[in-house]
């Protein structure tokens, strides 16, 4: 009676010690394959993430900012051609005019 049928030791040995042994091998399994998994997705998403900014900021904006400042050039440009004045509009025409009928 004093060891009471040793049932503790039976008990712990039939599903207290595997039941350790199960959260050790999950524990691993947690912290090296699925930990792993996740700090490796994390990586490739920032990863990724720098390609998609530096692409973004050195092409596309490269791109806009291009189309604008050729806008703006070709629109400094053509700002002397706009004076507002009629009389600078027919000058324009008559001349115009005068090319046509010497080319042709």
């Amino acid at each position: 009676m004093y060891n009471k049928y040793y049932f503790d030791e039976i008990y712990d040995a039939i599903f207290v010690q595997p039941l350790y042994a199960m959260c050790d091998f999950w524990f691993w399994f947690d912290q090296k394959i699925i930990d792993g998994l996740v700090n490796g997705a994390a990586t490739l998403t920032i990863w990724w993430g720098e390609i998609k900014r530096w692409f973004d900021e050195h092409i596309v904006d490269g791109a806009v900012n291009g189309a604008g400042i050729t806008i703006r050039g070709t629109g400094g440009l053509l700002r002397f051609a706009q004076t507002g004045r009629l009389q600078n509009y027919a000058l324009v025409v008559f001349a115009g005019i005068v090319l046509i009928w010497f080319l042709g």
